[in-house]
């Protein structure tokens, strides 16, 4: 019969000071709260009221330590710019590898201007539950989490470039490319969507990203 190992970390208690700090930070909190004094009196007689607050706390920390991690996270892809002219020379290389373009996104790859600088620009891949906590947040936060770290909105045409640089086998994925507003026109608040699926046709596609929201597990690209 094996012997189980039992862990002997102490925890550090949390300390009074500590607490008097986050008893202010639910203060002030609380005194915005839109649910009002009627809601609070309710949350307060909860029977597990302070069960959960624990696991509040936890919560946070364990997403505060997500959003540190994602300053460190190593690029996953150097993508490189000014190597296309035209976005008719683009197309060609789509047309070629059997790449399909829908049809939003073929509007919006008109109106990309691309670079005439050869340069290389870092992508880091990250998912919307690392930078905002919920099942369903809205893309004005995500800009704004994503920013806190570190991270920056793609250039447009890095939208249209991605499916080139990943021409090989790459498994599936969906990215959702976190870009700067296109000008101009009715779709300035798109993005692009690259599809790369291992054993059927991948695809660029667009949707409308003003105020969407994003399922937390979609994985988003950013440029540092």
């Amino acid at each position: 019969m094996s012997r189980q190992r039992t862990s002997t970390t102490t925890v550090e208690p949390v300390s009074p000071g500590l607490a008097r700090a986050l008893g202010r930070m639910t203060e002030d909190a609380l005194l915005t709260f839109p649910g009002g004094n009627a809601e609070a009196d309710f949350a307060k007689g909860h029977p597990d009221f302070q069960r959960m607050i624990r696991k509040c706390v936890e919560g946070l920390a364990h997403h505060r330590k997500a959003m540190l991690e994602i300053k460190g996270r190593p690029s996953f892809m150097k993508l490189a710019l000014g190597t296309y002219e035209t976005m008719t020379d683009i197309r060609a290389v789509y047309s070629t590898h059997h790449i399909e373009i829908c049809h939003d996104a073929n509007v919006m790859m008109d109106r990309v201007i691309l670079s005439r600088e050869h340069r290389e620009i870092e992508l880091v891949q990250v998912f919307a539950h690392e930078l905002c906590i919920g099942e369903r947040v809205d893309r004005n936060e995500l800009v704004k989490r994503s920013r806190q770290v570190g991270l920056k909105l793609c250039p447009s045409e890095v939208g249209p470039l991605l499916p080139l640089s990943c021409l090989g086998p790459t498994g599936s994925v969906n990215w959702e490319v976190m870009m700067e507003p296109l000008k101009g026109g009715t779709m300035d608040h798109c993005i692009f969507v690259v599809r790369l699926h291992e054993y059927r046709q991948s695809s660029l596609s667009a949707r409308e990203a003003k105020s969407s929201v994003f399922v937390r597990g979609n994985p988003m690209i950013f440029t540092r």
